[in-house]
Parts: structure tokens; C-alpha cells; sequence
């Protein structure tokens, strides 16, 4: 099969993270990057041997078919640019939320089925090993049926931007959504979220700090917290099932583990890609037709539902 032409969209913070994802995939040509930015655009392209720079989508989509598009702009962008990128034909793969509401994540997906292209958002911690070795344990019934989840990301950065006019439209929609779609991946569908955001940082454009709890159609409790601009924090994902649990050290890159069959803690190396790597060669081969996209739009716009539940002040999703 010939080389898969990929542009990537945004080219700061995340965009520098795909764009380096996207160098070490095979088959795969970066044939161009935009930013609105033309230094930041130059020297992503200064980096991608071959690769055109564009500063807006328009002239970029308008002068040649991609076979891959990665939308990496910020949140309040990225229905537009999405939305431009399955109309001009390429499969896109997007940085969650692909839109800012559950509504508008839906009309994306009904564009891509329309044009029978994959949109797929870039949960990429669902492609983690540790987190493949989480699910590996609870769908071999190793830890029983799984009652307890807490998932806490946290960054010492200011990377967000200000969101749309929503309550949740901070560290909640940029980083927490990630701990939501971990919940649905490894526990199970959410039928109840309640939750809470505050700013902490004086100036902060939007909020910083938010916990959300959730419950599965199996009376499961999920936490999931995520928080910006603290030093010192943590990042873990711990399960706990009745016969067994699996937790997550990100920070240390350590895996606890107790099964039902070997009731005493055990540690698990894990070792390959990491996440964002394995997510874009996952979607690439599912561009090829290799397999089937593990994530589809889909996701984005339930993990939105979630959210917006937690806006409306708790209850059922969607």
C-alpha cells in the first residue's frame, strides 16, 4: 500500500506531540502542517523533511487530498477544522472533545458517515500499556467484577485555553474527558455523573481544578480528578474488583496487581509504544483497513454527555 499523507493541524503544545508521533510511524508521509503561526508552522515543517507550511486550512485543503488529517487546534476550533477536513476527504483523528458540545460532536459524526471517513477522537490513554494490561485483567475476570475506579491526571503547566461560555470547559473537557473515557473503556457505561470545577489560579482564564464521580449501569463508583497548574501532583488510574485490583503509577511507570487466582500484591513490567504512538498507528492501519477503529466519534460525543450531566448539576447522561 503507497504511503499515507498526513497533515496535522496546529502545531503548538499537543500539535508538537503528534507531529513527533506521526515521524516514527511507517508507511506514513507528513505532507503538511498548518499553524496560524507561520514560525511555529515553518519549524514543524523544518522538522517533517518534505512538508509543505500552510497558515490557514483553507489553502492547505484547497491544493491537495490528505489520506490522514490530525486536528490538534484548540477546543473552540476544532468542529470547524474538523468538520473542513471529512469534507475534503481525508479520515481525521482528533484531539478530544472533537466539538464542544454533545450536539455538535454528533453532526461531525453524521458528516464522516455521510463521507464514509473514520473521525476518531485521541483518547490515547486507552492505548497505554499498563491501562491494555488493566483491561487485559478485568476481561479475563482477574479482578472480578471491577466496583471501584479512580483516575487522577495532573499537570504542573499552564497549557489550556479559555472554552466556550460552559461550566466545564477547563482542565474538565482538556484532560478530565480522558479519565471519563477510561471509566466507560475498563468499568463500563456511566448512568450517573455529578461533579464540581473551581479556579485556583489567579488569571486563569478557566477552570483548573475538577472532580467528577460517576456510576456505571453495574453500581460501580469512578472519581475522576484532574487539576492544572498544582506542582507536586499525582497521575494514577487504580481498579478494584471484588476478587482483585490493578493500579497505575504513571509518575513512577509501576504496575500493582492482586487476582483472584494470586491474592497478594505483584508488580507487572509493561513495556511498548506509548499511548499517543499506539493510538496513531491503531488509526492508521484502521485507514488501511488493517482493523476496525477501537474509538469512533462516538466516544467523544458520550464522553461530552457525561460532561454536560455534570453541568446540568448531576443525573443521567444524554
Amino acid at each position: 500500500m503507497n504511503e499515507l499523507a498526513v497533515a496535522v493541524i496546529g502545531c503548538a503544545g499537543p500539535g508538537r506531540l503528534h507531529l513527533a508521533a506521526w515521524g516514527l510511524q511507517s508507511g506514513v508521509r507528513i505532507a503538511a502542517v498548518c499553524d496560524p503561526d507561520t514560525v511555529v508552522a515553518a519549524r514543524a515543517a523544518m522538522k517533517a523533511p518534505g512538508a509543505a507550511a500552510f497558515p490557514d486550512i483553507k489553502s492547505m485543503l484547497g491544493l491537495q487530498a490528505f489520506d490522514v488529517v490530525d486536528v490538534c487546534v484548540p477546543l473552540e476550533e476544532r468542529a470547524e477544522v474538523v468538520a473542513a477536513a471529512l469534507r475534503s476527504g481525508a479520515h481525521v483523528v482528533c484531539e478530544p472533545s472533537i466539538g464542544t458540545t454533545s450536539a455538535e460532536a454528533r453532526s461531525l459524526a453524521a458528516i464522516a458517515a455521510d463521507r464514509e471517513r473514520l473521525l476518531m477522537p485521541a483518547f490515547i490513554h486507552r492505548f497505554h500499556p499498563p491501562v491494555l494490561f488493566a483491561r487485559e485483567m478485568i476481561e479475563s475476570d482477574d479482578v472480578g467484577r471491577p466496583v471501584s475506579f479512580r483516575c487522577r491526571f495532573s499537570d504542573p503547566r499552564s497549557f489550556l485555553s479559555a472554552g466556550p461560555e460552559l461550566a466545564l470547559s477547563g482542565v474538565a473537557r482538556e484532560t478530565g474527558q480522558h479519565g471519563i473515557d477510561l471509566f466507560r473503556a475498563l468499568v463500563g457505561e456511566a448512568e450517573g455523573a455529578v461533579g464540581l470545577t473551581s479556579t485556583i489560579t489567579p488569571g486563569f482564564a478557566s477552570d483548573d481544578v475538577a472532580a467528577i464521580v460517576l456510576r456505571s449501569e453495574r453500581g460501580a463508583i469512578g472519581v475522576v480528578e484532574a487539576v492544572q497548574n498544582l506542582p507536586g501532583s499525582r497521575n494514577l488510574l487504580e481498579v478494584y474488583g471484588t476478587v482483585g485490583a490493578c493500579l497505575l503509577d504513571y509518575d513512577a511507570g509501576t504496575v500493582r496487581y492482586r487476582s483472584g487466582d494470586v491474592p497478594i500484591w505483584q508488580t507487572h513490567d509493561v513495556s511498548g509504544l506509548n499511548g499517543l504512538e499506539a493510538c496513531l498507528a491503531h488509526f492508521a492501519d484502521a485507514v488501511r483497513g488493517l482493523q476496525a477503529p477501537a474509538l469512533t466519534a462516538a466516544d467523544s460525543v458520550r464522553a461530552l454527555e457525561i460532561l454536560e450531566a455534570v453541568e446540568r448539576g448531576g443525573g443521567r447522561p444524554g
